[in-house]
């Protein structure tokens, strides 16, 4: 590598580090040293390790919006809003910076979250440039990522990274770019042991141990379980992943706006009826308390800490004050977070309801108090790893990120687990340092790929020498008469490929397609390995509309719907040469690469000629809207979810009926086909259960609506069997009175009445019997006796059947 720099940088959601690598080949010993780098504030430079992650865009007098980063950056929130962006990493993978003005984003050019990021990486390479007197920038250096980023996510980050002038790739320098942030911390823990700064006698490698990593910083938690093995003479780190959690923003930031909501409502207490006056300073005034709400975490954090180790009771009193002259539109404040406030206010980040007993019963965990927490990311990883290995035991947990330092982080974990922690020396440092020696490895390794094809090729071009003298040695022993009588063995020695350790890349959290009725269908599996291509999902994905646009919502998470805990990462939008009627079938296959870029084909099934392909990344400004374009439809058996399935068949027919009042025939008749897709899917679910109530709550309230009317009462003369008791009794009750004399003015519909008496011969319910023989005698219902008629024989063809068997 140029320079012999092998950088990586932590970028992260609070603070930023950049370090490199110091070579000592006289004891083979290799050793991450963090730059000190220029931090600038109001009025002073110094030099520190981390860089605060946020960024001010200042006007100056030619009207150009001008950059700063770090503390000088930091000491304008709650000051400038509009013109600061603080914890930008948050916003990944979006397309847009909230906390930006559009005038600064026009005139600076950073629109997206990846432009800002962007401009922190460049203060710290460039102040590399300037510490290390090079010639040029630095373009070369690994940067870490949550194990949990989605695709969107780490594509922007590639993009700032690139914008930053960092050319590290596949293509430009033989090794990836991105690494993830608990990889960094194994990579740091083990070069810690060798270099004999953690006792060896923490955690023996020499045999696979597996570690659970939880690594809680400013912005996201990563939990991660690894099966890890270090050959020593071989200097090898093999590092295989067993389970990743799903992607979480909860962290030092949620810590921080549940203190900073609290100040801010005690300051307009304060005001005593004066809040009119600082009303359109709403956003400045969170972002200020949300920049007292971190010094006082930290200070109560320190306080806490001291008292715990000077062996002092440490009472509930304890606290932070925050003493602000002028707080926001010069107005003072006043006020004290002690440690039983500050635990009541973080109380429900904490999860104290969830025990490792939850991990059996993760599915059912979907509320948002239990999974927006930091203990369900634990509980999440842990239940992956055991679908991967039932046996799967835990050796050590490591402790890392600057989170981690907060007492309550530590209490709360050891806690869940019962184990003892090892906390890594410097959490803030950690990942940086591991990014720095992961570099080291990568050029390492093509090095000695390198040198054995040169090996490779040496020992050929030496057989064909050696096989040239064994055929010469061979002519000298050939006897006049051609028989040998003598033998040459010549031994050649095969050279060996060096083994470069194992770095095997799974996927934290199924990836899922969205489809109709606001369900998802899971295309690949949490713990795949990457890189990975599907195969072809075909016969299972039908077109719900008469189109050539498809919607394409992917989703993440282990849910069975688009509701929690899974997440939208990426909405596309697929478009045929030609539209193609209702139930059309889809074929899609999908592959993805190890820094999980996606790619996506969908094709007509009948017609793989009409095909498209589809990018999850976040290369344009693609804003796909949701109108454009119907989700499919699943023809595979799955659960669904109830709700959703049955307000899709609401919708459709509010659009028929529309479409009738205004005399639009266009259309109708592929929305009478949605709908019989929709129940088709009902009619073969895996949850047929779950509709009674809800179907009844329909009934319930829509007592008018005829046409939806009838396709519950379709639905229910279905699946009606498989419901409880008390909902199916409701269910026919409901029947009974609709075709009853006594509502026959109220219900006078055709497709109604029709629908409930079929439901009725359907379900082959008993006690219909009396009312349907009125019916029939009944001179109103002459234009149903069709239907009546065979709806009684099926239920007294049911009951002869009863009776003879019994």
């Amino acid at each position: 590598m140029k320079n012999n720099l092998f950088l990586g940088i932590d970028l992260g959601t609070t603070n930023s580090v950049i370090s490199y690598l110091n070579i000592d080949p006289l004891f083979n010993r290799i050793e991450p040293k963090v730059f000190d780098v220029i931090r600038m504030d109001e009025y002073n430079t110094s030099r520190k390790k981390t860089l605060p992650s946020v960024v001010y865009y200042k006007r100056n007098t030619d009207h150009q919006y001008i950059p700063y980063v770090g503390d000088y950056a930091k000491l304008q929130l709650g000051k400038r809003y509009g013109h600061v962006v603080k914890s930008v990493k948050k916003y990944m993978g979006k397309d847009d910076v909230p906390e930006l003005y559009d005038e600064v984003k026009n005139a600076s050019n950073d629109h997206r979250p990846e432009d800002v990021s962007a401009r922190i990486i460049t203060h710290l390479i460039s102040h590399v440039k300037d510490i290390m007197n090079l010639t040029e920038m630095p373009n070369d250096v690994v940067i870490t990522i949550p194990a949990s980023f989605d695709p969107d996510m780490c594509e922007a980050t590639k993009k700032a990274a690139k914008k930053a002038g960092i050319t590290s790739g596949r293509d430009d320098h033989g090794h990836e770019l991105l690494l993830y942030e608990p990889r960094a911390v194994l990579y740091d823990f083990i070069n810690l042991k060798l270099r004999n700064e953690v006792p060896m006698s923490l955690l023996d490698l020499s045999k696979p141990k597996t570690i659970m990593i939880y690594d809680i910083g400013g912005g996201t938690i990563d939990v991660s379980i690894h099966r890890v093995h270090y050959e020593p003479i071989q200097e090898l780190l093999n590092i295989e992943d067993l389970a990743i959690s799903r992607y979480t923003n909860i962290a030092g930031d949620s810590f921080d706006e549940a203190i900073a909501s609290d100040l801010k409502n005690e300051f307009y207490r304060t005001l005593k009826g004066k809040e009119y006056t600082i009303s359109h300073l709403e956003k400045a005034t969170m972002q200020k308390a949300m920049q007292h709400a971190e010094n006082i975490k930290l200070e109560l954090n320190e306080r806490i800490k001291h008292a715990k180790r000077c062996n002092e009771d440490v009472s509930d009193d304890i606290g932070a004050e925050i003493t602000a002259a002028n707080f926001i539109g010069g107005y003072p404040y006043e006020d004290k977070i002690t440690k039983k406030r500050f635990e009541k206010l973080v109380e429900p980040l904490m999860g104290w309801n969830l025990t490792l007993a939850d991990v059996d019963r993760i599915d059912e965990l979907t509320d948002e108090p239990d999974i927006e927490n930091i203990v369900y990311p634990v509980l999440d990883t842990l239940s992956k790893a055991k679908e991967k290995d039932p046996n799967v035991l835990v050796d050590a947990i490591l402790l890392n990120g600057g989170m981690s330092k907060l007492y309550l982080i530590e209490e709360r974990i050891k806690k869940l687990l019962g184990e003892e922690i090892i906390k890594i020396t410097d959490p803030d440092l950690s990942v940086a340092r591991g990014a720095s020696i992961c570099h080291y490895y990568y050029h390492k390794s093509q090095q000695l790929i390198a040198n054995t094809k040169n090996n490779m090729v040496q020992s050929t071009q030496n057989n064909e020498e050696l096989e040239k003298k064994q055929k010469d040695k061979k002519q000298k022993f050939v006897d006049t008469d051609g028989s040998k009588t003598g033998k040459v063995e010549t031994k050649v020695e095969k050279k060996t490929p060096v083994k470069t350790g194992q770095h095997l890349m799974i996927l934290n959290d199924n990836i899922n397609l969205a489809v109709r009725a606001g369900n998802v269908y899971p295309l690949i599996r949490a713990g795949t390995s990457l890189p990975y291509e599907s195969p072809v999902f075909k016969e299972r994905f039908l077109l719900s509309d008469r189109t050539n646009t498809i919607q394409l919502p992917f989703f993440m998470g282990r849910g069975r719907t688009t509701q929690l805990p899974n997440r939208r990462i990426a909405w596309r939008r697929a478009q045929f040469n030609k539209v193609y009627p209702v139930g059309t079938d889809i074929s899609i296959k999908i592959s993805i690469n190890t820094e999980r870029v996606m790619k996506v084909e969908a094709w007509i099934t009948k017609n793989p000629s009409d095909r498209v392909t589809v990018k999850v990344d976040t290369n344009k400004e693609n804003k796909d809207k949701k109108s454009s374009g119907k989700k499919l439809t699943l023809v595979e058996p799955i659960k669904l979810n109830a709700k959703e399935a049955l307000n899709a068949i609401e919708m459709d027919c509010k659009e028929i009926k529309n479409k009738k009042k205004a005399f639009r025939k266009g259309g109708v008749k592929k929305l009478y086909d949605r709908i019989d897709l929709t129940i088709d899917s009902i009619r073969n679910c895996l949850n047929k259960e779950d509709f009674g109530e809800v179907i009844n709550d329909y009934l319930k309230r829509i007592s008018q609506d005829s046409l939806l009317r009838s396709k519950l009462y379709d639905i229910g003369g279905y699946i009606g069997h498989a419901w409880k008791k008390e909902d199916y009794d409701v269910f026919i009750d409901y029947a009974i009175y609709t075709i009853s004399p006594k509502s026959f003015a109220y219900f006078n519909n055709a497709k109604t009445i029709t629908s409930s008496i079929k439901a009725l011969g359907n379900l082959k319910e008993q006690s219909a019997i009396e009312v349907l023989e009125e019916c029939i005698e009944n001179g109103k219902y002459s234009n149903y006796r069709d239907d009546l008629r065979h709806s009684l024989e099926q239920i007294k063809g049911a009951k002869e059947t009863v009776d003879s068997c019994s």
